[in-house]
């Protein structure tokens, strides 16, 4: 952490990683609408006058901002001298993807039942005390109970140490819990590590390989992608740290808001969808079952979120998908999805 810093977007340059094929097919038409770069937003401390998407975009750190709606994009913004060319770092995005991977692995008969406890596949685990207790299910909610705290920018912390970890499987004898599991919600990259464990064993094969197999070659993306190692032919940081152009999330987010169904193929079972999406009756209780982050069930919005406020939002009211990327050490105080809405609204209505 000391020679790298900070997470940033271009860490795919630095640490090893492996490859993600593709067989890419026209998907995508542009089709812009001129009228969405006038559209008046608010400003990010949502106080004052209303300022144009375009403006909005350009004093923010936003280095890619993509709007698409079926096979079209309607708005694709770049800045900072990036293109739609670039390969940036999805970071914890990463973990829905890990979602859509452990669903797949499940449809096909690979993982029996999420209901099944972790030591079932990480038996080296059992020598741990209270981790046979722990199922798949308790990871994907985020609710394992595992002492573990997600603080990514302390150097003396668990979170930095996994992500630059040069063995990350030497913490398992180390894993403890802290409570019962099932009971409190706590994001814990340890947890989506653990399913790419999880996932490896239960196909025999890689992380990468699964999702070039099952999601980037049915979608036909774009670009050839990647997956960050631990060590040169290591483990994939599951957690995070997929690398690909920022279009292909459009993609993702589109297969999702189809429940499932690409070009007519089922890639993932609608049940899964179904399942990995429940509404939040209080849309301000701040909810990510399997990974992904829930709407209100008024609206039935959900989105991925990554650090530096990366993002992929998906309206089905609206039918619209927006891809969101920034850069290192962008944070504010700003709701996001809420900016997202009235945005969708508006387009909506042109």
């Amino acid at each position: 952490m000391v020679w790298f810093n900070l997470p940033d977007q271009k860490d795919f340059k630095y640490f090893p990683s492996r490859e993600i094929k593709n067989n890419p097919y026209p998907f995508f038409k542009d089709t812009p609408i001129s009228a969405i770069s006038d559209i008046k937003v608010k400003t990010k401390n949502m106080k004052g006058d209303s300022i144009p998407l375009e403006m909005f975009l350009k004093k923010e750190p936003v280095i890619a901002f993509i709007i698409s709606r079926n096979d079209s994009i309607l708005y694709e913004r770049y800045y900072d001298n990036y293109s739609k060319n670039d390969v940036l770092t999805s970071f914890s995005l990463s973990k829905s993807y890990m979602s859509a991977l452990i669903g797949i692995a499940v449809d096909e008969g690979k993982i029996s039942n999420i209901d099944t406890p972790i030591t079932a596949y990480i038996p080296e685990l059992k020598k741990n005390r209270g981790l046979e207790k722990i199922t798949i299910k308790h990871l994907l909610e985020h609710r394992s109970g595992i002492r573990y705290k997600e603080i990514p920018f302390n150097p003396f912390g668990k979170m930095p140490s996994l992500y630059y970890s040069r063995n990350m499987q030497k913490i398992l004898p180390k894993i403890r819990t802290k409570s019962a599991p099932g009971i409190k919600y706590e994001y814990q990259s340890i947890n989506t590590f653990l399913l790419g464990i999880i996932l490896e064993r239960a196909t025999g094969k890689s992380p990468s390989a699964y999702l070039e197999e099952k999601i980037w070659i049915p979608l036909g993306m774009e670009s050839m992608a990647s997956w960050t190692l631990d060590r040169k032919n290591g483990k994939e940081k599951t957690f995070c740290c997929i690398n690909a152009q920022a279009r292909d999330h459009s993609r993702f987010g589109t297969l999702y808001l189809n429940k499932g169904k690409w070009n007519g193929k089922q890639i993932i079972s609608e049940k899964w969808i179904i399942e990995s999406l429940p509404c939040q009756q209080n849309d301000s209780v701040y909810s990510y079952p399997f990974h992904w982050q829930a709407g209100s069930c008024e609206r039935g919005d959900f989105n991925a979120r990554g650090l530096y406020e990366q993002y992929i939002f998906v309206d089905p009211k609206t039918n619209l998908v927006i891809v969101q990327m920034c850069r290192k050490n962008y944070f504010i105080k700003f709701s996001w999805r809420d900016f997202y809405r009235e945005l969708c609204d508006k387009i909506n209505d042109l």
